[in-house]
């Protein structure tokens, strides 16, 4: 079950606690990277991909989604990221290399010929070598003013390993630095992960699955905010130990995941029962990152506050199918 129909299923149950009709996401919000596969039947080949993500500048996609008005095309500045992979049939072999795109939105041309890609992993360079240009967009030159630039590199997979195993990840193309995000650290995680049958041990599959078990148990019976807290540091303490002995999978991605989704609601009920009446304002910083994480449209909502519990018992539900997904791809 991919994530846009859990998100299906979930947001309902938001609705009848809360009494409110949530607005349908437009790809527009959709800022959070993520994972696609597609097979074309006529030329039997798959596109694996992961979707755009922002490197560095102003999200043009999420602030302009009907395009760019002319009079704001000079200040628009962005950079970004796409990986593709392409393999014949839908069984992916163990791929030598993928190909790493850059688009540059600017008014003018940014970068000269061949620049020179490089990435810093946790404080260790990586020289990737230098990007051809791609097919300018004139079409998007002439409706909106502004330079679509597009750079390819082909990375080898052994490199592309290396950058999904970072922890702190930044890069320079040219001149211009930017920054990998976490959440397109794990995507390319997942990404890898898709691409390659990786085997993962049972026994140490097993142990880290199995960390979260005293904390869904506990969360099943009924547990109070102070006892939630001890488990969960119990949980990550046990859990940071055994993810390291997996490899770089999807397995290992979404237990990731779903540690962080337990994390999160943490934060969600701290704040909800701090609150005088249970609810959280839909404009604070928390509703926001929630509802980047989740798209879930919360942000949009006309109601200042939402209700606490239903949402952290959605953001379980999350948890819930992450490690559920994990465990199938054991099977």
């Amino acid at each position: 079950m991919s994530f846009l129909t859990q998100r299906a299923l979930i947001v309902p149950i938001f609705s009848l606690f809360c009494a409110l009709t949530l607005p349908p996401l437009t790809l527009a919000q959709g800022t959070r990277p993520k994972v696609t596969q597609t097979y074309d039947n006529s030329e039997d080949v798959t596109r694996l991909e992961i979707s755009h993500c922002l490197l560095s500048g102003d999200d043009v996609f999420s602030q302009y989604p009907s395009g760019v008005p002319k009079q704001a095309a000079a200040q628009v500045d962005a950079l970004y990221i796409l990986i593709v992979s392409k393999y014949a049939g839908k069984v992916s072999p163990v791929p030598q290399s993928v190909r790493l795109i850059l688009q540059s939105l600017f008014s003018t041309m940014r970068f000269g010929k061949d620049p020179e890609l490089s990435f810093i992993i946790d404080g260790k360079q990586l020289q990737i070598g230098k990007m051809e240009r791609g097919a300018e967009n004139t079409d998007f030159n002439r409706d909106y003013g502004i330079v679509l630039e597009s750079l390819g590199v082909t990375v080898s997979f052994e490199d592309l390993n290396r950058i999904a195993s970072g922890s702190a990840v930044s890069g320079k193309i040219g001149s211009r630095e930017f920054v990998v995000k976490p959440d397109y650290l794990s995507a390319l995680r997942s990404f890898i992960g898709q691409m390659r049958a990786t085997k993962v041990d049972a026994a140490a599959f097993a142990t880290a699955a199995g960390c979260f078990h005293k904390l869904v148990n506990a969360i099943d019976l009924g547990v109070s905010l102070v006892e939630y807290r001890r488990l969960l540091l119990d949980t990550k303490t046990d859990f940071d130990d055994a993810v390291t002995l997996l490899p770089i999978s999807a397995q290992r991605t979404y237990l990731e995941e779903a540690m962080r989704d337990y994390i999160i609601a943490a934060d969600v009920w701290q704040v909800g029962v701090e609150s005088r009446y249970g609810i959280i304002a839909t404009k604070s910083s928390l509703i926001y990152s929630v509802d980047k994480r989740y798209e879930l449209g919360l942000a949009k909502l006309k109601q200042s506050s939402i209700p606490y519990e239903p949402l952290l018992h959605m953001i379980w539900e999350f948890a819930a199918q992450r490690i559920q997904h994990a465990t199938s791809l054991q099977k």
